[in-house]
């Protein structure tokens, strides 16, 4: 009676012994990729800690250049009239110079 089971036990433990056994050599390959995830994963860690202080000092400076622009674009926004104000009078220098030359 117990032979039929002991037989069928004997089939299983022979068709699952290769596949526990490949199961075996993929864990021993993956230990050392998860071995060397680690370090990586430091640095990534440590690259990613580093990144906040540049991108919070990019942004300073960002806001300083916006802020030296708009101030740039308003004082050009007085000397152009003053300029254009000033052309004819140049002008008149020029035509006044020109004829005391002669």
């Amino acid at each position: 009676m117990l032979y039929p089971v002991v037989g069928m036990l004997y089939l299983v433990t022979k068709i699952l012994y290769p596949v526990i056994k490949m199961l075996y050599l993929v864990t021993k390959m993956q230990y050392p990729i998860t071995k060397m995830r680690y370090p990586v994963t430091k640095v990534l860690y440590l690259v990613t800690k580093m990144q906040c202080p540049v991108t919070k000092v990019l942004y300073l400076v960002t806001k300083v250049l916006y802020l030296v622009t708009k101030m740039l674009y308003l004082v050009s926004k007085v000397l152009y009239p003053v300029t254009k104000m000033l052309y004819p009078v140049t002008k008149m220098l020029y035509s006044v110079t020109k004829v005391l030359y002669l």
